[in-house]
């Protein structure tokens, strides 16, 4: 098995490898953790008021797209807390917010959010490693890496979901593969990116399809 670089992550990747540490086992590098969504996430009056502000809150995200051009990362309503390693989710809703997160200190100025939407704060995250299209082109370029070495059904992943690249890789049993999580360090360098893999006996019948199980 490669053994993993005694050189540092760049700067950019050890911000991403930060934010995304709640998702990775925190024994196994690379390897996304089991959880269980919380209740609060299945409640109806949480899930009818997140579809409330989501949906008045279009229009800021259609803005962002149109004035931040390519250095928009994200632009979404989310929950306002940070995830830790040993309390992932709080035990009931947090408040929501409107985030916007970009490349580079220049100011954004977005307009308050109305509506249903009245009284969502709109948080803007500046000087983030790439953005959405940044991300992307790292994407394409680690995934040369991860044909050579990986046998993969799929591969996701963005800004907007926690700055990690998501592989789904094939394995007999469906278990974790210890020589694919070996290349844990190799594929992190090749994307500049975290990387998080789940495993699974399926195989796609088609492109971001469902699992053809085989088991």
């Amino acid at each position: 098995m490669p053994a993993a670089s005694s050189d540092p992550y760049s700067e950019k990747l050890q911000w991403m490898l930060d934010r995304a540490a709640f998702a990775e086992d925190p024994d196994v590098p690379c390897l996304k953790r089991e959880f269980e969504r919380p209740e609060w996430v299945e409640d109806p009056a949480t899930r009818t008021r997140l579809r409330e502000v989501r949906s008045d809150s279009f229009w800021l995200g259609r803005w962002a797209r149109e004035k931040l051009g390519d250095r928009l990362a994200y632009s979404t309503v989310t929950y306002d807390w940070t995830p830790g390693p040993e309390r992932i989710f709080p035990d009931a809703a947090p408040p929501l917010v409107y985030e916007i997160a970009v490349t580079g200190s220049e100011p954004v100025n977005p307009a308050p959010l109305g509506d249903r939407a009245k009284g969502v704060p709109v948080k803007v995250l500046y000087d983030v490693p790439y953005s959405h299209d940044q991300f992307m082109e790292r994407r394409r370029i680690g995934h040369e890496t991860t044909r050579k070495l990986l046998d993969t059904n799929g591969e996701g992943g963005s800004p907007e979901t926690g700055w990690a690249v998501m592989i789904d890789v094939y394995s007999e049993n469906g278990k974790p593969d210890p020589q694919a999580l070996a290349q844990c360090d190799r594929l992190r360098r090749a994307y500049d990116l975290p990387v998080l893999m789940q495993f699974s006996s399926g195989r796609m019948t088609m492109d971001m399809g469902e699992l053809d199980q085989t088991d």
